[in-house]
């Protein structure tokens, strides 16, 4: 029998799915954030990357070490697992039957569409989660990095079309990730995004739609003029970074700092209950 319990501050398991029809737009990042701050707290995590041909993927970056340093055998709960959507799309309608508390995806950028066609019927696929038998929340988590982002959200709110309010006795929930900080440099880029996102229809109908729970959250950390942060974060996980904090210069400190800030920002918006310190 199994010795798996869920954590304190969890409801339900929660399979998070990081979707965007854009690259570059912290997506993997934010995840990978997300990640890294809930194992740090204690939260069992499986972590499957659907695009590890990436250069800068979370599989990459997030390989299973020993106590000395060396790579081991790939390991969804200390690492990140390789995920073919071709082959293995059955994984993620099973995902709730992995012992964690949370099963975090990460879908390859500008696949959406093609990410969900192999689970036959994405609102199906949905519904699995709201109905009275299902033990697990789906959540999608969309970052807002530029105004092209906004799109997104038509497109995930067109996989519910099929999806009757009266059919779900739980709701469907969104996460959008606002990163302010990272748009902050270009002051026209930011207030073109979220004027485009405060008067985006498909944004208004979720946050109006009972069959949604829809959440917001600011993401401040910013990134240097010369790319440094970004490199950093792109090929090291937010724990490892956090870890060797001290080899880095003052000013990557800072964003560092204010990153992880953001990191415990982000978690608040999966949880249901406070955390309980064992």
């Amino acid at each position: 029998m199994s010795k798996f319990k869920l954590n304190k501050a969890l409801n339900r398991k929660q399979v998070v799915i990081f979707v965007s029809l854009e690259g570059g737009v912290l997506k993997s990042t934010s995840a990978d954030k997300l990640v890294s701050k809930l194992r740090q707290k204690g939260f069992k995590v499986a972590f499957w990357d659907a695009d590890p041909s990436n250069k800068y993927s979370n599989y990459k970056k997030n390989k299973t070490k020993d106590a000395k340093g060396n790579i081991i055998d790939d390991d969804q709960f200390t690492g990140c697992i390789k995920l073919d959507l071709k082959k293995e799309a059955a994984k993620i309608v099973n995902a709730s039957d992995v012992e964690a508390d949370f099963v975090v995806i990460d879908l390859p950028a500008n696949k959406a569409e093609e990410s969900v066609s192999g689970l036959k019927s994405i609102s199906e696929f949905i519904l699995s989660f709201t109905d009275d038998l299902s033990n697990s929340d789906v959540v999608f988590s969309i970052p807002i990095s530029n105004d092209k982002c906004v799109r997104t959200f038509n497109t995930v709110y067109s996989w519910t079309k099929g999806i009757d309010e009266e059919e779900m006795v739980h709701p469907i929930k969104i996460v959008s990730i606002i990163n302010t900080g990272f748009m902050g440099d270009n002051e026209a880029s930011l207030e073109k995004t979220m004027n485009l996102y405060e008067k985006d229809q498909f944004i208004e109908l979720m946050k109006n739609d009972s069959r949604f729970n829809f959440k917001e959250v600011e993401m401040k950390g910013s990134f240097d003029d010369s790319g440094l942060m970004k490199d950093l974060l792109e090929v090291t996980n937010l724990g490892d970074a956090m870890s060797n904090l001290n080899n880095h210069a003052t000013n990557i400190r800072r964003m560092l700092n204010k990153h992880n800030a953001d990191a415990e920002n982000l978690i608040e918006q999966y949880l249901d209950n406070p955390i309980v310190e064992e």
